[in-house]
């Protein structure tokens, strides 16, 4: 019982980590897309770099979660 419970709270974990981490991708890749559409060089090295930031920090952090969810 105790087993089943503890299966489930960590599939809900896994769950929430990966809507977490859809939830920032899809951010970056606005990011992305608006560095894409503007003329302004500035603008745009800006964009390009917040966007690779919030996906490095977001695949750490999905990553150590998961981790930290998996183990026995």
């Amino acid at each position: 019982m105790a087993t089943d419970t503890q299966d489930r709270i960590r599939d809900f974990g896994l769950t929430a980590v990966d809507v977490y981490e859809k939830g920032w991708k899809s951010l970056a890749d606005v990011s992305e897309r608006t560095a894409e559409s503007t003329q302004n060089e500035l603008i745009s090295s800006v964009a390009h770099a917040q966007a690779q930031f919030t996906r490095t920090v977001t695949n750490a952090y999905a990553s150590a979660a998961r981790d930290a969810l998996t183990v026995r």
